[in-house]
């Protein structure tokens, strides 16, 4: 999951996306949605092929692909070091990457009774459907590698640069990621999956955060799909929630990949 955080980029289309009428269906079909959830979750109802959350009328021709200043370069540090294209690896950076296979983002699903900048436990996915089967094992591989945790990394500076704009300014506010952890993930007949946490302090006279991001990365036949979560210790994500999201969503990508 990580990206961790989104970012309003300027407009500039993504290459490589081409949002036909059958893979729109696959991509609704394969990201999380509200039944996969316990009652309660709300959703900000705002899906589409654009990773930025342009909402759910958003085409691949209007996806961004530039987001903080120093980002895409920052971006191709990280799919360099895990010795991927760029384009491979959107799910990650929670940004359009140029030349990107088709790719879709779910809503943003939070759960009841919390409010509060990171205090809230958020559930999100996006899916990317690759050109062959053997193209998503690549990367769920390349993913899976021990220096993983090392190559994110990378990510973290621009990470920090992009909360900071979205508070208004970067004065008076101290932010710092812990180490990435690797977690053991079991995975559905048909669908392999590796999951990762790494955790976040913000400090600042308006807020005192203390968050977990955790992602779960799943590939089936020819599709990717991450699952990415937020919570913080005084919102800590229901583990039940994760249990029965990955269900559906391991169900759905094995079946699709069987087909």
């Amino acid at each position: 999951m990580a990206c961790l955080t989104g970012v309003v980029p300027s407009a500039v289309a993504a290459e490589g996306q081409v949002g036909t009428p059958a893979l729109l269906a696959t991509g609704k079909e394969l990201v999380l949605r509200s039944s996969d959830l316990p009652r309660g979750w709300t959703s900000d109802d705002d899906a589409g092929e654009c990773m930025d959350g342009s909402g759910p009328s958003s085409s691949a021709a209007g996806c961004s692909t530039t987001g903080v200043p120093r980002q895409q370069a920052s971006d191709d540090k990280f799919a360099q070091c895990l010795g991927l294209p760029v384009s491979h690896v959107s799910m990650l950076t929670w940004k359009d990457e140029p030349g990107e296979p088709f790719t879709y983002l779910s809503p943003t699903f939070t759960a009841p009774g919390y409010s509060g900048l990171y205090q809230v436990p958020t559930l999100a996915s996006a899916v990317t459907i690759e050109p062959s089967a053997a193209v998503q094992g690549r990367d769920l591989a390349a993913f899976s590698q021990p220096s993983f945790p090392r190559c994110f990394k990378v990510q973290e500076a621009w990470q920090m640069l992009a909360i900071a704009e979205q508070l208004g300014s970067a004065r008076h506010v101290s932010m710092a990621f812990g180490p990435v952890h690797r977690v053991p993930e079991e995975a559905a007949t048909g669908v392999t999956a590796v999951g990762y946490t790494v955790s976040f302090t913000l400090r600042s006279p308006q807020h005192n955060v203390s968050a977990l991001f955790a992602w779960v990365i799943l590939g089936a036949g020819r599709a990717e799909e991450v699952l990415k979560a937020t919570s913080a210790s005084a919102a800590p994500m229901p583990a039940a929630a994760v249990v029965m999201a990955l269900g559906h969503l391991e169900g759905r990508l094995a079946a699709y990949a069987a087909r």
